[in-house]
């Protein structure tokens, strides 16, 4: 039998108006009165009404719901599918990745997993007994949609050989799961089909280094092409090559990573690999629908096209 907000709060030793507090992310309190409040609701069974009052979608995220701490492809996808599943009637719960404990599933219709913590983080998700998606992250067992990192990072090595870059550096903001070593693998593939030599130290993990030591880095060791991987990076890269006296693209060319309320309006505007977010939350809204009436224990993993929006970035050195 499900226990009310009396039995979470006896048993955490706090009053109702704190549990409520915790549980609806509505005011301050501490981590250790909040790991309490969790720990006793879970034990209970208990989730707030308020919150189980229509079918909902669970999003997890590495922050919660805190999307405003970073700027991001997390975030701005999160953002748009949390409008997107109201307007679909569907309440979007925002959790963050270590308190999955947390959803309640016989109040949930899915959970879409945005999160860039890597393969391992996924293990307890496999555990629900509701539809788990996992976005750009691939996990034996559960659904996937991804979009083609690799093919995207292919496409920026073509065009930056074909302006006449050898040496070509690629930033990467998050090396430890799926996307990263698929840019890695598309970044390598791409320059042996022009027979030219892959340097490992021209390939830079942000998880590392700070931006300006890292794009620094890449400077000293003769870089004259940039391909910055993240949907955040390329604003943070324009202003580290300016404080570094460097301009685009007279003395570096850089291909960033698609942002649509920033790349087209920096100076110059970036040539950018666009993962095409709207096509992503068209696929996840169908599959979200797809996955409530269909009981096939096989899960289904979609791949979506990446591709290249050309703009000012690049300097074509070839004599």
């Amino acid at each position: 039998m499900k226990s009310g907000i009396n039995a979470v709060a006896a048993r955490s030793g706090v009053s109702k108006s704190t549990v409520s507090r915790v549980l609806n992310k509505s005011g301050y309190v501490s981590d250790d009165v909040a790991g309490k409040v969790h720990k006793a609701a879970r034990e209970l069974n208990y989730f707030p009404r308020q919150t189980i009052a229509r079918k909902s979608v669970a999003i997890v995220t590495d922050s919660g719901g805190s999307t405003y701490e970073t700027q991001g492809f997390g975030a701005f996808l999160a953002a748009i599918l949390a409008h997107r599943l109201n307007q679909a009637g569907y309440q979007a719960l925002f959790i963050e990745l270590k308190n999955i404990v947390m959803i309640h599933q016989a109040e949930t219709h899915a959970v879409i997993v945005i999160s860039d913590d890597g393969p391992g983080s996924l293990a307890p998700l496999k555990d629900l007994k509701i539809p788990v998606i996992t976005v750009n992250e691939k996990s034996d067992g559960l659904n996937s949609i991804c979009t083609d990192h690799a093919g995207g990072v292919e496409l920026a090595v073509e065009e930056l050989v074909g302006a006449g870059h050898t040496d070509i550096g690629l930033l990467l903001d998050c090396n430890g799961g799926w996307a990263g070593t698929e840019r890695i693998c598309g970044y390598g593939k791409a320059l042996r089909k022009h027979n030219i030599k892959v340097k490992s130290e021209l390939i830079v993990d942000l998880g590392k280094f700070s931006l300006v030591e890292a794009v620094a880095m890449l400077l000293r060791r003769n870089a004259d092409a940039l391909i910055a991987c993240g949907e955040a990076l390329g604003l943070r890269v324009a202003y580290a090559l300016e404080l570094l006296g460097k301009k685009i693209p007279e003395d570096i060319s850089v291909i960033s990573s698609e942002k649509y309320d920033t790349s087209r309006w920096l100076t110059p505007p970036h040539t950018t690999i666009d993962q095409n977010i709207s096509l992503l939350v068209d696929k996840l809204m169908a599959l979200v629908e797809k996955l409530a009436g269909d009981k096939a224990d096989t899960p289904k993993q979609y791949m979506l096209e990446s591709k290249l929006i050309r703009r000012q970035s690049i300097k074509n050195i070839k004599n």
